[in-house]
């Protein structure tokens, strides 16, 4: 459950300290046969990672991708905020050079003349009356004089204001300019690293299929690839008795994990409102033909009896998987002797298994619709088959899929 909530960049470096450590592992095997099983084992491992670490680049490419498209918007938006606060700032520099003219004429003005014109001014009144008259005159010029100066400081706060304003836009758009080009740069590492993964995953699958070719002429590494197939299924048994557990308990915890936009591709099947009423009319999880039916097998090399908990799907490399019922999935893991594998719990104690998978395209946690795209068919597995495994539970009880798909 916790690698559905931790940091995206936590995964990515605990992905990639995972692929370290099989190095690691790889370089200190030997080239002889006892080494066979587990270099197998070791180097479909591999591939599972950094198929994973694959799925977090993109995911984290995305990201960025959607904060480029903010950014964006952000600097479209500074640079009309910004024309229109240029705009407001010519008008307030000219309404007041407009007012520091018209203070300074009558500063000029007052200067020159004094005081002793305006005594004359009143001295002049001819009688009371026109005395009174000329006071009030004075008087409304000295009020528009406060005025004009009043208003000469409210231009110039307002002036200060917009100016203000234009340093905080352009710095606004100097920031999100900065982060927009941090994101590319981001997006464009993502993209190198992806690139760099893919050539690796390319070199693993090939360095897989000439192990497997040796294994095929080795008893010991058929044995040891047997054992790794039958601890597969143990885990899986685990996890379905432990969901079962849960379930009958009412302590069923669920993992929060949001939908991966453009990425939910969901095919036209038939949904059953529940997964019993499905029996044979569920629709093949891969387009393919059977080559390992449900049930015990002798081993050609070993001569020894397996189980196969399911049925093996042979089909193309890149193949899209589709869930068969909508639920929800519960697992997503890497299985020595499986590979990549998901579960998913359909309810009423259902549930299926999808092994051998390559890509991933769905979360733990998330709900899937029936249909849903779960993923690709892994190009190469320990088995030495591209194809898909395919499993049918019912509670602890494993089905026969072939009496569950539709003909």
């Amino acid at each position: 459950m916790a690698r559905a909530l931790d940091n995206p960049r936590d995964r990515l470096d605990r992905l990639r300290g995972e692929l370290d450590s099989l190095a690691t592992v790889l370089r200190h095997y030997t080239r002889s046969e006892q080494d066979l099983g587990a270099r197998i084992s070791a180097t479909d491992q591999q591939i599972s990672t950094r198929q994973q670490l694959i799925r977090e680049l993109g995911q984290q490419r995305r990201k960025e991708q959607r904060a480029v498209v903010h950014f964006d918007t952000r600097i479209g938006e500074a640079n009309d905020k910004l024309q229109g606060v240029r705009e407001r700032l010519v008008t307030s520099r000219a309404e007041v050079k407009e007012l520091e003219d018209l203070v300074a004429a009558r500063a000029v003005y007052l200067y020159v003349q004094g005081s002793r014109r305006t005594l004359r001014f009143l001295s002049a009144a001819e009688n009371p009356g026109d005395l009174i008259r000329r006071k009030i005159y004075v008087e409304k010029l000295a009020e528009r004089d406060a005025k004009n100066l009043g208003e000469l400081r409210d231009a110039r706060n307002r002036q200060i204001a917009v100016e203000d304003e234009l340093k905080q836009t352009l710095n606004d758009l100097q920031v999100s300019r900065r982060r927009k080009q941090e994101s590319l740069d981001r997006v464009d590492r993502l993209v190198r690293e992806t690139r760099q993964e893919r050539t690796r995953i390319q070199q693993n699958r090939r360095d897989l299929q000439g192990l497997l070719a040796s294994a095929q002429r080795s008893r010991k590494a058929v044995e040891e690839l047997i054992h790794d197939r039958e601890t597969a299924l143990k885990q899986v048994e685990d996890w379905i008795s432990s969901l079962e557990s849960r379930r009958l308990s009412d302590d069923v915890q669920e993992i929060s994990v949001g939908p991966r936009q453009g990425e939910a591709v969901i095919k036209n099947v038939r949904s059953f409102a529940t997964f019993s009423k499905a029996k044979g009319k569920l629709p093949w999880p891969v387009h393919g033909r059977i080559i390992s039916l449900f049930g015990l097998h002798k081993n050609k090399v070993t001569g020894t009896l397996t189980e196969n908990p399911g049925v093996d799907i042979r089909a193309t490399a890149g193949e899209e998987v589709i869930a068969v019922q909508g639920g929800t999935c519960k697992r997503i893991t890497f299985l020595r002797g499986f590979g990549t594998t998901i579960l998913i719990e359909h309810g009423d104690g259902y549930y299926t298994v999808y092994a051998h998978m390559g890509e991933v395209w769905i979360g733990e946690g998330e709900t899937v619709e029936a249909g849903r795209v779960l993923g690709t068919v892994a190009a190469t597995n320990s088995t030495g088959d591209t194809s898909l495994h395919f499993q049918v539970w019912h509670k602890r009880v494993k089905q026969n899929p072939l009496e569950w798909l539709s003909g």
